[in-house]
């Protein structure tokens, strides 16, 4: 307050306390010099504090405004204390005390480029909400909405007028125009529904915007154009065109089938070069194109089916793919699934299988609540509470890999009993 004059230190402090003593919709004339003096109080205790704590109290009242219906705007979340900075005709300077409100407004709701805040133009768009975001990259708000909260760019029932940075939203939407839903990849891509599934589960393709622990919704089931193209790409490059149907080769799945493997089997030992008879009927895409001779599938079996698969050992320990994904990441740590890989001919593609006894070992050294409900026939509620009152710390938290995992060692035999 020492580089403001008098007038400006006084008129700031008090116009902050009438805001915060009174809220947006107090009529300044209707104030007492009481009021007035309280509300310097009020105000004294934040602008003392400089900028800091004058950005406290507003963005403290612009949380006010989280659950409001529609999106109200800077004058509707400021009201007194924005129009008197404005529009006061015995303030002329309101010094810097307005620069500080129109930088936290640009920081926290989202306004067109050209609107006008204290009487300064914004040059630029700083934030979106939902809404104009969709408008502006032509998408469906609701999917867009979607796609944010699967992002963790706004969290779930967000407010409509929820800020969302440009460049970021942008990023996503234009992400979201390049994507393919799960749906459309077996109706339209000749890929069947099990094979969609496993090469989510393995890997070979990203579900968009999974990447968070603990992610739910249909976003996660789409995945990248581009992605996609690479992929199928690869599966058609390694296989000779064949322009009709040949005794001896079959789809990928009737090969899997006959040979006792599961599909995502067969496509991790196209992608590893384990094949040598491999074909494309020609003028079909996707993985139902490829034709396999199920007999050299047989002879590669053992060697590529090792150990459990992402699906077998992620089910052995009832555990989310997110979930199971995330422990093999933190591989060498102590609470973690390493993974071994299989190298075939092409050694750019490794195929993902887990030890038995590594995941038998898991299993008998940590737990999650899920499993404990289930084993001691509780309540999930009831055992976090157990959990909790005991003062029961998790080996490693749901924040770092979407579940909390306690060291068996650790529960006490009577705590669930």
């Amino acid at each position: 307050m020492d580089a403001q004059s008098l007038e400006q230190a006084v008129r700031a402090t008090e116009l902050l306390g009438v805001l915060l003593e009174h809220g947006p919709d107090q009529k300044l004339p209707e104030l007492t010099s009481d009021d007035w003096d309280h509300a310097g109080r009020v105000g004294f205790e934040f602008t003392s504090l400089g900028e800091a704590g004058i950005r406290e109290a507003l963005e403290a009242q612009i949380r006010k405004f989280d659950d409001a219906s529609g999106t109200p705007g800077a004058r509707k979340i400021f009201g007194c204390f924005y129009r008197a900075l404005a529009y006061s005709k015995s303030l002329k300077e309101p010094g810097d005390i307005a620069r500080i409100l129109r930088e936290v407004i640009t920081e926290n709701v989202a306004m067109p480029a050209g609107a006008k805040v204290l009487g300064v133009e914004l040059r630029k768009r700083r934030l979106h909400t939902v809404a104009s975001l969709a408008k502006e990259q032509d998408l469906d708000s609701r999917t867009l909405s979607d796609v944010l909260v699967a992002a963790g760019v706004i969290p779930d029932k967000a407010p409509a007028h929820y800020p969302i940075p440009v460049e970021q939203g942008r990023d996503i939407a234009g992400r979201t125009k390049r994507t393919v839903t799960v749906s459309s990849l077996w109706k339209n891509m000749d890929f069947t529904r099990p094979i969609v599934d496993q090469l989510f589960v393995d890997r070979l393709l990203t579900p968009i915007f999974y990447g968070r622990p603990g992610t739910k919704g249909r976003t996660q089931k789409a995945v990248e154009r581009e992605e996609l193209a690479m992929l199928v790409g690869k599966l058609h490059a390694k296989a000779v065109e064949l322009g009709a149907e040949t005794d001896g080769l079959v789809p990928v799945s009737k090969a899997a089938e006959k040979a006792k493997v599961p599909a995502i089997t067969v496509v991790h030992m196209i992608l590893g070069g384990f094949l040598e008879r491999l074909f494309r009927l020609a003028g079909q895409d996707g993985v139902t194109a490829l034709r396999v001779d199920p007999v050299e599938i047989k002879q590669h079996r053992t060697a590529c089916s090792e150990g459990f698969s992402p699906m077998g050992a992620f089910s052995s320990l009832k555990i989310s793919k997110t979930i199971g994904w995330c422990l093999a990441d933190r591989s060498p740590e102590e609470v973690s699934l390493p993974v071994n890989w299989i190298v075939g001919p092409e050694e750019g593609h490794r195929i993902p299988r887990f030890d038995p006894a590594v995941v038998a070992d898991f299993k008998a050294r940590f737990i999650h609540p899920v499993r404990i409900a289930e084993l001691h026939g509780l309540q999930l509620s009831e055992v976090v509470s157990r959990l909790k009152r005991w003062g029961v710390r998790p080996a490693v938290s749901e924040a770092e890999v979407g579940e909390d995992f306690y060291r068996i060692r650790d529960l006490k035999s009577d705590l669930f009993n």
